[in-house]
């Protein structure tokens, strides 16, 4: 178990994790990550690191991230 673990790509590793995890954990963990995106951007930006802004830039980038997901699932 410990070496399966291992073998081959971390990020396809990450992506099954991701696809068969409990749903409360990985969408915790997008969270997470779209935070720190959100964060990122912001800060390439030159923008305030305000509560607001943040939730601003996540919600975007969750807008982009969904349009982008469905435009290529049609």
């Amino acid at each position: 178990m410990f070496e399966e673990l291992f073998e081959g790509s971390p990020i396809q590793k990450w992506k099954e994790i991701i696809f068969h995890a409990n749903p409360s954990v990985v969408e915790a963990e997008l969270e997470r990550l779209l935070e720190d995106l959100a964060i990122y951007e912001l800060e390439k930006e030159g923008g305030e690191l305000s509560f607001e802004n943040i939730q601003k830039k996540k919600n975007d980038l969750a807008i982009t991230s969904m349009s982008e997901i469905l435009s290529k699932n049609e």
